[in-house]
């Protein structure tokens, strides 16, 4: 069994893993697979189906082996190991001879080298399974959280968790005070699939948890709070049955505190609060397309008041609050309701924000920018705006309220607070050196 973290999710004060688990056996194939009813006959020669005598003791004519078998008189007797008769064996018309003349190991039957499947076709993929497993929120080690489904695609967390189920479902709990965790509200919901949602690929909660949205096979669903038009129905009112927003080829969402974008047909819409522009202009409770100055948009990223895209060529930009420095502009400033482009190379693959600060990852290195109190853009001489970086080639990026994590080939490694723990056990305060996370192998 073997396990490896592909994907990051952050809380406020949490991480969450999407870790693989591939089960292999012992029986020496190439995918460490059971073996089925693949072992040999009884005669410990030939494997089943891969080679065909002619009447039992004629061996086939495309292949005649070469110094392979020393035959002496009526029986085939080599000189220091036995052999099987030529005509009881004929290997396979590509294994060739061995190299030293001698016989095959282990009666000619080759275990490790290859190993059909049953039907003597490909070679099946050992099986495997995703779950989660989370640290931070008082929480040392990285478990799976209590209430989770034991096999998963995707996660969110900010206080109230959800995830989506091998087969679809969006299944969440916890804080519920806004219908969030799509039941009734209450002040902590028991883990339930959330109701009349079409089967889900990605599931996002509002950094402050307030409203989730999913994007289904049907197109984008969103239920929570809903007061400052934050679910994009054309209605400013709250509901924990999810509802649909009017989007067409919508392929990220992201949300802040109480506004919401989405990347559709390669353009940003966003809709809710935008009292300092993270929504792109005046406050709206429908999508409204937000001009952003780049190319085709990629994915799009929101902290508590300001939201980062990125587009197909690597290139950044932002709007919104910019009080911490959160736009990537060098220095904190005014806010700004036009997206306006941070300077990186055009090199940027993996794009995250916490509630103040925004990370990216490209070229080798992570750079951060925005609040930096508790370290979290990585350094530990606070400088909110300027563009922090950090030599870590990260395939994955997570950022909570204070506390940034990166996926660094196998590993995970978290900066920042560490007064819940998000730093994981190894570390007793805040930290602007990024810090190995044990437990996820």
């Amino acid at each position: 069994m073997e396990r490896r973290t592909v994907a990051l999710f952050a809380g406020a004060t949490e991480t969450c893993a999407l870790v693989e688990t591939t089960f292999r056996g012992d029986a020496g194939t190439p995918d460490g697979g059971p073996r089925g009813d693949l072992g040999t006959p009884a005669d410990m020669s030939a494997p089943v189906d891969m080679f065909t005598p002619v009447d039992m003791f004629t061996p086939v004519d495309m292949f005649t082996p070469v110094d392979m078998f020393v035959p002496a008189g009526d029986m085939a007797t080599p000189a220091d190991m036995f052999v099987p008769p030529a005509d009881m064996f004929v290997p396979p018309a590509d294994a060739g001879a061995p190299t030293d003349g001698g016989p095959p190991v282990d009666g000619g039957a080759p275990v490790d080298a290859f190993r059909p499947s049953a039907d003597g076709g490909p070679v099946e993929p050992a099986p495997s399974a995703l779950s989660i497993r989370c640290w931070g929120a008082g929480q040392a080690s990285p478990r799976r959280p209590s209430g989770s489904p034991e096999e998963v695609v995707t996660a969110a967390t900010w206080g109230t968790r959800c995830v989506v189920d091998d087969i679809g479902r969006v299944i969440c709990w916890g804080p519920n005070e806004s219908g969030q965790a799509g039941a009734p509200p209450n002040e902590d919901a028991s883990p339930a699939a959330v109701t009349l949602l079409p089967p889900a690929s990605q599931v996002e909660l509002a950094v402050g948890g307030g409203h989730a949205c999913a994007i289904t096979e049907e197109g984008l669903f969103c239920w929570g709070a809903g007061e400052d038009g934050q679910l994009g129905d054309g209605r400013s009112r709250s509901g924990y049955r999810p509802v649909a927003v009017e989007l067409e080829e919508v392929t990220d969402v992201a949300l802040g505190q109480r506004h919401t974008c989405a990347i559709a047909a390669g353009e940003l819409h966003c809709w809710g609060a935008s009292e300092v522009g993270q929504a792109g202009g005046s406050a709206v409770d429908s999508p409204q397309r937000i001009r952003t100055g780049l190319g085709t948009l990629v994915a799009v990223v929101a902290g508590r008041a300001h939201t980062c895209v990125l587009d197909d060529e690597g290139e950044v930009a932002c709007l919104g609050d910019d009080s911490r420095g959160q736009l990537g502009q060098g220095s904190a400033g005014a806010p700004s309701s036009s997206a306006l482009g941070v300077g990186l190379a055009g090199d940027v693959s993996v794009l995250a924000a916490g509630a103040d600060h925004t990370c990216a990852a490209g070229g080798g290195s992570v750079h951060c920018w925005g609040a930096s109190d508790q370290w979290q853009t990585g350094t530990s001489v606070p400088s909110e705006g300027a563009i922090e970086r950090l030599r870590i080639d990260a395939d994955d990026l997570a950022l909570g309220a204070a506390h940034s994590c990166a996926l660094a080939g196998d590993q995970v490694r978290c900066w920042g607070a560490n007064d819940a723990e998000q730093l994981g056990g190894d570390a007793s305060e805040r930290s602007a050196t990024p810090v190995r996370i044990g437990g996820l192998r």
